[in-house]
């Protein structure tokens, strides 16, 4: 997975304060591409990809960008199994520290779920100090 690596070529939208957002052309591959947790799809014909740009690129500029394997895999724990865990084990939890009560088991699912949804809004607040972490990179660039 470390020497695994996804390149994609695309063209510049915008570029502003080191982050671009490329064009790229959608290909038959995309439906079972693995990084589309990253991509957002902005036409019929292409997806929009929020990039790390070193090169201070314009809008127009032909580039190749790439994710590696490792990052996807930590993109996709963070946005998908690190709630999931959350949520199993504060259900869990509340459920055994919960008096006997009535509504027990509604109380532990709602406390899941305030868990769960306080994650995702401190990823949401933090996004910006881990985002270089987790977004591809531009690798290469030709201006027109």
């Amino acid at each position: 997975m470390n020497t695994e690596m996804l390149v994609e070529e695309g063209i510049v939208v915008s570029s502003k304060n080191g982050f671009a957002e490329i064009s790229i052309t959608k290909s038959g591959h995309c439906e079972e591409c693995s990084a589309k947790i990253i991509c957002k799809p902005s036409s019929k014909d292409s997806q929009l990809v929020k990039v790390v740009d070193p090169f201070g690129t314009n809008p127009g500029d032909k580039v190749k960008i790439a994710v590696k394997g490792t990052v996807l895999l930590l993109s996709s724990f963070k946005i998908y199994g690190i709630p999931l865990i959350l949520l199993l084990v504060s259900i869990f939890l509340s459920n055994v520290l919960l008096d006997d009560s009535k509504y027990k088991d509604l109380y532990s699912f709602l406390i899941g779920i305030i868990v769960t949804v306080g994650y995702y809004i401190v990823i949401f607040l933090s996004k910006n100090s881990s985002q270089k972490l987790i977004l591809p990179t531009i690798i290469s660039c030709s201006r027109d």
